[in-house]
Parts: structure tokens; C-alpha cells; sequence
């Protein structure tokens, strides 16, 4: 690896640091936290007699993760969601590729979603209520208990057959 890894506790964080002067922050829990972070990484490198001079600090992509709290229907979801991928073989989660606002999600059949590429919480807010909006609007969406009743029907028409 091309580069200085440096983990601290308080903010618990891993640092990468390159010869290029460029440094990778991840595992910080807010984004405020990054210059107290950028601050104790530069003290630990002035020690070492190399001077730094006013970094510049970029939030370039925030990850997320929350609950729609509704089942999906992975294999609708692909068919119906443009720029989706789904291949449960591969992964067990569907790829949805937001265009607006630009933004990743990985949803899992539980409901579980993870947000990444955005740069601001704000950004991570709308996606994520698009997402909510989009998913109930296109009927992929099962209200907890509605799987139970609609795997019941499944049953009692598999009877009569």
C-alpha cells in the first residue's frame, strides 16, 4: 500500500495518508468531526519535522444506512426501477443508481438500505425520501403483516389446484 494508515480513538477514525500530501478520512460518525480529526493527524506529522500549512478539508462522499421499514420486492424492483441491477447470486441486495439526486443505494428485501455518494447530510435526506416515496408509489412495497396475509393466499390458491 502506497500510503500511511494512522487510526485514532477520540473520534474513532482511520487515516490514509499519501506522499502526495493528500490524506483519506473514514469512520468518522458526523462530518464535524473531520477538523479535530485533520488537526491531531498533521500534530502527529509535525513531529516528525514536516510542515503543513493549512489543509484544505472536502467531504467528498458520505455513507447511510436506515430502515424503509417495509419488505421490497427485489425482483419487481429490478424489472420496474431504471438504472437497478439486481443478481441475488452475486449479492443479496438490489444496485439502484439515483439520478437525482446522484446517489447509490444498496436495498436489501428487509428493507435495510445503505445511501452513498453523497457530499452533504441534506443530500442524504432527499435521496432517501425520493427513495420511500418511489418504492411505495410503484407497488414494490409490503407493509409489515402484508406478507404474511399475501403468503397465506399463496397457500390456500396452491390448495385448490
Amino acid at each position: 500500500f502506497p500510503g500511511l494508515i494512522m487510526r485514532i480513538d477520540k473520534p474513532k477514525a482511520t487515516i490514509l495518508v499519501f506522499s502526495t500530501g493528500k490524506m483519506v478520512v473514514t469512520g468518522l460518525r458526523d462530518a464535524i468531526e473531520a477538523p479535530e480529526v485533520v488537526d491531531k493527524v498533521i500534530k502527529r506529522i509535525q513531529k516528525c519535522k514536516i510542515s503543513i500549512a493549512n489543509p484544505d478539508i472536502i467531504i467528498q462522499n458520505i455513507v447511510a444506512s436506515g430502515d424503509l421499514k417495509c419488505s421490497i420486492d427485489l425482483n419487481m424492483a429490478a424489472v420496474v426501477m431504471e438504472y437497478s441491477m439486481y443478481e441475488p447470486e452475486v449479492f443479496p441486495g438490489l444496485i439502484y443508481r439515483m439520478q437525482d439526486p446522484h446517489t447509490v443505494f444498496l436495498i436489501f428485501s428487509t428493507g435495510r438500505i445503505v445511501c452513498t455518494g453523497a457530499k452533504t447530510r441534506e443530500v442524504v435526506q432527499n435521496a432517501v425520501a425520493k427513495l420511500y416515496k418511489e418504492v411505495r408509489e410503484i407497488g414494490i412495497s409490503k407493509e409489515p403483516g402484508e406478507e404474511e396475509s399475501l403468503e397465506e393466499n399463496d397457500d390456500e390458491e396452491m390448495t385448490f389446484l
